[in-house]
């Protein structure tokens, strides 16, 4: 129960990938919503090109693989340990204000928003790094558990973003997934 919390966060992030994708493509966000059964969805108008739907559609896990990486170099290799948290807690905040729509999803974000903004403030240099480390790994290695979701649980196979290229692509959603 205690990594619930970053759990929601990798959601978060899955779905924020989807959000941006909608937007880079022309298309417009209705809402980003999380669960507390981990689950999420970004609900957005996505213009109905193929390629606009493949980008859309992969860009959860995509997304999920940038933000990992992107939080791991800024803060090992160049050593921007409290801005890259800072960002993280403006990150939450933008979508908590801009993208949530529900009570949970408005309130998880600016939970972890004012989490984030106070550790960066105030938590010693190495500990910022650790948090960072830790929710780079954390969100990497969410990510592949919930493709192992999508390549063998039928029921989550069937509803998800390999689903959904599979609907317009005709390779088949366990494909997607491992290829992910």
């Amino acid at each position: 129960p205690w990594l619930l919390p970053f759990k929601l966060l990798a959601v978060m992030g899955h779905e924020t990938g989807h959000a941006v994708a909608s937007l880079l493509v022309g298309g417009s966000v209705e809402r980003v919503t999380l669960s507390l059964n981990e689950s999420g969805a970004c609900l957005s108008r996505t213009p109905d090109s193929f390629f606009a739907q493949m980008i859309v559609y992969s860009a959860g896990y995509v997304g999920s693989a940038l933000i990992s990486v992107a939080l791991l170099i800024a803060t090992f290799r160049f050593n921007a340990r409290r801005p890259m948290l800072t960002l993280a807690a403006v990150w939450l905040a933008v979508m908590g204000v801009f993208s949530a729509r529900d009570g949970f999803t408005i309130a998880f974000s600016f939970f972890m928003a004012v989490a984030f903004a106070v550790g960066a403030r105030v938590l010693p240099d190495g500990v910022v790094g650790a948090v960072n480390g830790f929710i780079a790994s954390f969100t990497a290695l969410y990510a592949a558990m919930d493709l192992k979701d999508d390549l063998w649980n039928s029921a989550v196979r069937a509803q998800s973003d390999a689903a959904l290229l599979a609907n317009i692509t005709w390779v088949p959603a366990i494909i997607w997934a491992a290829l992910w």
